[in-house]
């Protein structure tokens, strides 16, 4: 878990500027996650099952998930 310190950081780099503020956290998160076996599709698919269950955001971005999450699994194979 993120403790309170991190977090405090995080909202503060937030509030600077969302997309700026993401893009290394994101990287940050992406290496860990990498470190720990997990892929990019990992991710996106448990993103696209967290966001199904969302009502504000679009069914067609979940399934867009999905199929990214489906694209990478067959590269990987291929």
């Amino acid at each position: 878990m993120i403790d309170v310190e991190e977090q405090k950081t995080i909202r503060w780099v937030l509030r600077i500027s969302r997309g700026e503020a993401l893009v290394p956290f994101i990287k940050d998160f992406l290496n860990l996650l990498n470190q720990e076996g997990f892929l990019l599709e990992d991710l996106l698919d448990a993103l696209s099952k967290v966001t199904l269950n969302q009502r504000s955001v679009p069914g067609s971005v979940a399934r867009h998930l999905e199929d990214a999450v489906a694209e990478l699994r067959t590269e990987a194979k291929g």
